[in-house]
């Protein structure tokens, strides 16, 4: 059994009528499909940019899991961002594996450390190996004359529409 604990006001985004029940219509549809989502990191061990491909969504295995994941409301008096979350797995074997989380990575009440924020950022740019200039321009802003360089160095990264 896998049941995921979210904050109400999170529920309508990412717990619509078709999520967990068929694979996401796109890959940014996978995105706000928790029971999907939860499925692919049991699978996968993370999430990451390659969780949510064209390939990655249309897994069966992923999606076999993602029917088998309930969404219970966690009420909360802080904002979404701010809530904790939980997740309560029962195995087969009869173990209970039960975690929480205190609030959301990168909000204002648990913030990424600089190391993980560009890990974050050098892996959002598909690790290319001009990430971490185009990470360094951008950190340096303020010294900057002239934006059209980073401009052509992050578009030159971006991947094809």
């Amino acid at each position: 059994d896998i049941e995921v604990f979210v904050h109400p006001d999170s529920s309508p985004f990412v717990c619509g009528p078709n999520t967990g029940v068929a694979s996401p219509r796109s890959t940014y549809d996978g995105k706000f499909d928790l029971p999907w989502s939860v499925a692919a990191l049991l699978h996968d061990g993370a999430i990451t940019v390659s969780t949510y491909t064209d390939e990655s969504i249309a897994r069966e295995d992923v999606l076999v899991t993602a029917r088998k994941v309930r969404v219970t409301n966690l009420p909360s008096e802080v904002p979404a961002a701010a809530a904790s979350g939980r997740a309560v797995l029962t195995l087969t074997d009869g173990r209970v594996l039960d975690a929480s989380v205190g609030g959301s990575q990168g909000s204002a009440g648990f913030p990424l450390s600089d190391d993980r924020l560009l890990e974050k950022f050098l892996a959002n740019c598909g690790n290319d190996s001009r990430a971490t200039e185009l990470a360094d321009r951008v950190l340096g802003l303020v010294d900057e004359t002239d934006l059209t360089a980073i401009l052509d160095l992050a578009a030159a990264i971006a991947p094809a529409p």
